[in-house]
């Protein structure tokens, strides 16, 4: 697995990218009926949105919790996850066991718990 941490300070932009289709189309998830969709659905984390496609409200969640800290200069930690082009594709259930594992070793599982 191969990491890249990024942090900044707008959710809008960070929630138009992973919800969007990415820099080169690579977000894409299957829905139901196995039909592949273009942009990102959340398949776990600590904001409660899983199966949510929509980035405004998932950044308005990210807004809310980054209001909790006001002297953070850029309060949005993102980790992204893919896999090496040598390893098998992860299925939703195994990427969000390694995220959970990640938050836990890092203390983060039960942060942000923010909710309007």
């Amino acid at each position: 697995m191969i990491g890249k941490i990024t942090r900044g300070s707008r959710p809008g932009d960070i929630g138009a990218y992973l919800h969007g289709e990415g820099h080169l189309g690579e977000h894409v998830w299957r829905d139901g009926e196995d039909r592949e969709v273009s942009g990102g659905v959340v398949i776990g984390g600590n904001l409660a949105r899983e199966g949510d496609t929509d980035e405004k409200r998932w950044a308005a969640d990210l807004r809310l919790a980054a209001s909790g800290r006001p002297e953070a200069k850029r309060p949005i930690w993102h980790a992204s996850l893919r896999c090496a082009p040598t390893d098998r594709t992860l299925t939703d259930a195994e990427w969000r066991g390694a995220v959970e594992e990640i938050a836990e070793s890092m203390g983060w599982a039960e942060h942000p718990q923010a909710r309007g």
